[in-house]
């Protein structure tokens, strides 16, 4: 399956832009496709549920999701220094850290 079938010029073009941001992994999906966005993280006002039909998102097309709720203790750990793991569909491992000199920079 060609990934780029379809696609305009300018489509093709701003994919592959986002796509050099990116190792060939994180810049693709499993099929093949490329992000929608370069970012790894959007914020949202509300969660987004996914019914797994292929829903379009601000990534692209998504099948499931959930959502995971942080406490002050992982707040406190966070803000330490230590990375969070976030078990994900029983499936994936997902770290999730603070950017490095993001308390320093808010006071």
């Amino acid at each position: 399956m060609n990934p780029n079938e379809g696609l305009s010029d300018k489509e093709y073009d701003e994919y592959q832009a986002i796509a050099a941001r990116f190792d060939g992994r994180a810049a693709q999906g499993r099929g093949g496709e490329l992000r929608k966005t370069e970012s790894l993280v959007e914020i949202a006002e509300q969660p987004v549920y996914l019914n797994h039909t292929g829903e379009e998102t601000v990534f692209g097309e998504r099948w499931n999701g959930g959502t995971i709720r942080l406490n002050a203790e992982h707040l406190e750990a966070l803000k330490a220094g230590k990375t969070l793991l976030l078990d994900v569909q029983a499936e994936y491992l997902l770290n999730l850290q603070l950017e490095n000199n993001i308390l320093n920079d808010a006071g």
